[in-house]
């Protein structure tokens, strides 16, 4: 019973952050470990309302002893009309960040802030993070992933009785802790 009242609170507290109706940032971030071998990319949702004119994010990145980079981790963020833009990625296609190359070799904590426009709407936005380095066998890990959204209005409850709220009530029960 105590479970469901927190996960209550959870989805409560998590619904009452995307309705901010000033001009604001939207913030998230996702834990993790993630572990991606070349080419492998994991994808997070998240609800925005508005047009977007920047991000900043960061996250700690760990080598794992071969010729990878932090800046191969190529960041990939699309609005609900399908547009999206790259940042960084080993093939250079997105937009540059000040930690390219090889400076970013070194495990340790890495991000960026980037003006970014052209990316708007009301919905579920994705970001996803590839490791760009097809070549790389071993997987670079990254984990404490943050980003903040700059300049969408408000972030986006979907309305109740959508699939998306669905979405939203799973995600919280999916989140609880469980004892081993």
């Amino acid at each position: 019973m105590r479970q469901r009242s927190m996960n209550a609170i959870t989805l409560a507290g998590f619904a009452a952050g995307f309705t901010t109706a000033a001009q604001a940032d939207v913030y998230f971030s996702q834990i993790g470990p993630f572990e991606l071998a070349g080419g492998e990319s994991v994808s997070f949702s998240v609800g925005v309302s508005g047009s977007m004119s920047g991000c900043n994010w960061n996250f700690d990145w760990f080598n794992p002893g071969d010729s990878s980079w932090a800046s191969d981790l190529q960041i990939t963020i699309t609005d609900p009309n399908s547009n999206s833009v790259s940042i960084a990625g080993h093939d250079n296609q997105g937009l540059p960040v000040s930690y390219d190359g090889p400076g970013s070799g070194p495990t340790g904590t890495y991000g960026d802030n980037i003006a970014v426009d052209g990316l708007s709407g009301a919905g579920f936005w994705t970001v996803t993070v590839t490791n760009d380095f097809s070549a790389d066998e071993i997987p670079s890990v990254f984990s404490n992933f943050e980003m903040n959204i700059q300049g969408p209005g408000k972030g986006y409850t979907p309305a109740p009785g959508t699939g998306a709220t669905a979405f939203l009530a799973l995600g919280a029960f999916s989140a609880r802790r469980r004892r081993f």
